[in-house]
């Protein structure tokens, strides 16, 4: 295994962390019903669409 391979490896298992990390974020404010902190889990240009039974209920854009 090359060290850039390596490096690439790890970056991976970073990201994957980081991205279970702001899951994990985003659903416990979303049980304590505090959106307003939801929003400022993304960037200005965000877009977050919930649906419930196949059908969109809520699509927040930007921060």
């Amino acid at each position: 295994m090359t060290q850039t391979n390596l490096e690439m490896r790890i970056e991976e298992l970073e990201n994957v962390r980081d991205l279970r990390e702001l899951v994990d974020n985003f659903s416990i404010l979303a049980d304590k019903k505090e959106v307003w902190k939801q929003t400022e889990l993304f960037t200005k240009d965000a877009t977050v669409e919930s649906y419930a039974n196949g059908a969109l209920v809520s699509s927040l854009k930007g921060t």
